[in-house]
């Protein structure tokens, strides 16, 4: 008998301890858990925080907008992208009263200057799009769209002086294809237009008209109709444009002979 109560001490005695010593173990466990995760100075390793998280950065001056546009009532927010904290914002987005998107600037390249912009419809599609094709600095391609998503007309500046030098217009065919229509080019840069290209309903080119360098009535003044791509390459690149015939300074004799009172 005192054999057995002895056997079942002994058991209890044993269970307790293994409970001991396995919440002493998982105490153990987890304090080294906590100090590998947690610095001394109780913040993350990782100052950036999560990949590709945007961040919102509120700062005075940072919602400056380049080709974007406010309103009373609207909302400009500003994202550090590539939490590269260097204080640099990379996107603007401007939100109207409504809260629908207006209007996002961007700085695609993360070089502090903005290289892409796009305007919305209130519908969330785009209406305009804004790009630094050469990316120094200064917008040189516009692209406008209709409310159904095709181009309608595309602005360049080709020489990069700040300027739009190039317009071409598109327009939806019998077909439903969106074909060019007319193309009118600055070719001097002197600010005024001088150059026009008309297309036919397939997109082909249909007539070309130019004027005299330096002219500023932009109005064709010599017509090409019907060119073919030999004539349509030299009327672009001549520069002999024809001149209307010069006036004789020679004095004609006058016919008979002069009537009374007449000077010579």
């Amino acid at each position: 008998m005192r054999t057995a109560l002895s056997l079942k001490n002994l058991i209890r005695s044993s269970l307790a301890g293994l409970a001991v010593i396995a919440l002493v173990a998982g105490q153990s466990a987890c304090t080294k858990k906590t100090s590998k995760t947690t610095p001394k100075s109780g913040k993350t390793k990782d100052a950036k925080g999560p990949r590709f998280q945007l961040t919102v950065v509120h700062k005075k001056g940072g919602d400056k907008l380049v080709v974007c546009k406010t309103q009373p009532g609207w909302k400009v927010i500003t994202y550090d992208i590539n939490r590269d904290l260097k204080k640099n914002i990379d996107i603007w987005k401007v939100f109207r009263d409504d809260g629908s998107l207006a209007c996002r600037e961007m700085d695609m390249d993360f070089d502090g200057k903005r290289d892409l912009a796009v305007k919305y419809y209130k519908n969330g599609d785009r209406r305009e799009i804004w790009e630094d094709v050469d990316r120094d600095g200064q917008f040189d391609l516009i692209m406008h769209l209709r409310p159904d998503g095709t181009l309608e007309r595309v602005e360049m500046d080709t020489n990069s002086d700040g300027k739009i030098d190039v317009w071409k217009r598109y327009r939806l065919n019998k077909d439903h294809n969106n074909v060019p229509y007319m193309v009118i080019r600055d070719r001097d840069y002197d600010g005024y237009r001088d150059y026009w290209e008309r297309y036919d309903d397939k997109g082909g080119i249909d007539e070309i008209s130019w004027t005299d360098p330096g002219a500023q009535n932009e109005k064709p003044k010599y017509w090409l109709s019907n060119p073919s791509q030999e004539e349509e390459g030299v009327a672009k690149e001549s520069t002999s444009i024809p001149k209307a015939p010069a006036k004789s300074t020679q004095k004609q004799k006058p016919k008979g002979k002069p009537t009374r009172g007449a000077t010579k």
